[in-house]
């Protein structure tokens, strides 16, 4: 019996058989960011640290948990582990589409912790990496 794959699990799929033959291939330059420079600092730290006074965000192929986030207004602390196996980031962007923070790309078992100051309102959390948050890398952020 054969079961469909998901559009994303099929691309997936063939990327790894693709790499499991052993082809080489030449390496592709990465492509200037276009996100402005994040305005927070980015603290490294181990994977499952938690932030002092905030929550825990994992980062997962392709989910961000939690998905709903809600915090004080002001100097906000967010701890952020990615637990995929691929790298994945974590990006804030506030109501009006400008990234407010981000962290670097976190490679598969690493974690930074995020530190950004935020006035009340609605922000998007998303992973930033090309097709990242169309494929379900996508929050919400409150700060009240």
């Amino acid at each position: 019996m054969r079961l469909p794959l998901p559009l994303p699990a099929l691309g997936l799929a063939c990327a790894l058989v693709a790499g499991a033959c052993g082809r080489p291939t030449a390496p592709t330059p990465a492509p200037a960011s276009p996100l402005p420079a994040a305005s927070a600092t980015v603290v490294a730290g181990p994977p499952t640290a938690p932030a002092p006074g905030g929550p825990t965000v994992h980062l997962r192929d392709f989910t961000i948990v939690p998905s709903e986030i809600a915090v004080t207004a002001g100097e906000v602390t967010l701890a952020v582990a990615n637990d995929g196996p691929t790298p994945h980031d974590l990006a804030i962007r506030d109501g009006a589409g400008t990234v407010v923070a981000r962290t670097e790309d976190l490679a598969p078992g690493r974690s930074e912790t995020l530190r950004v100051h935020l006035a009340a309102g609605t922000y998007t959390t998303f992973c930033a990496l090309a097709g990242h948050e169309t494929l379900g890398m996508r929050g919400t952020l409150t700060a009240v």
